[in-house]
């Protein structure tokens, strides 16, 4: 991705689809940093449950320090294509106060609803498994 503001109108003139093709790769990343994000917070709310609030430091540190690791050099090139008020241009160009706003928020879930878990089962494995009981009794 070039630096400059000219270098990206010049690729985007003799490219094909050059910001389109940028754009699909960056939808990409977004889509799996979201999916880690919504881990992190399992892993907030289990570490809480088993912990208490040691879990939820254990947890928050090591999100600060996956996410300052992460090399966003050359994504921060993506800020011509990208309006201010996205979420990646957050993560991107604005890491710690992404990450501390993270943590404020991590922190008030435990205090949410946690207490309810989602089960699915398919009919055969439903249908088995009142059969069995059925034979027991």
């Amino acid at each position: 991705m070039p630096d400059s503001k000219l270098g990206l109108a010049a690729k985007m003139l003799f490219g094909v689809d050059y910001s389109g093709k940028k754009k699909s790769e960056l939808e990409e990343i977004s889509e799996y940093f979201d999916l880690y994000e919504k881990a992190q917070e399992a892993l907030v709310v289990g570490a809480y449950l088993a912990n208490g609030e040691s879990g939820i430091k254990s947890i928050l540190a090591q999100r600060r320090s996956f996410l300052e690791g992460l090399n966003v050099t050359e994504l921060q090139t993506l800020k011509h294509l990208l309006p201010a008020t996205t979420l990646e241009y957050r993560w991107i160009n604005e890491l710690e106060a992404y990450i501390d706003e993270g943590e404020a928020e991590y922190r008030l879930l435990p205090e949410g609803p946690h207490g309810s878990i989602e089960v699915k089962v398919a009919a055969g494995q439903l249908m088995q498994a009142l059969e069995d009981v059925d034979a027991n009794e």
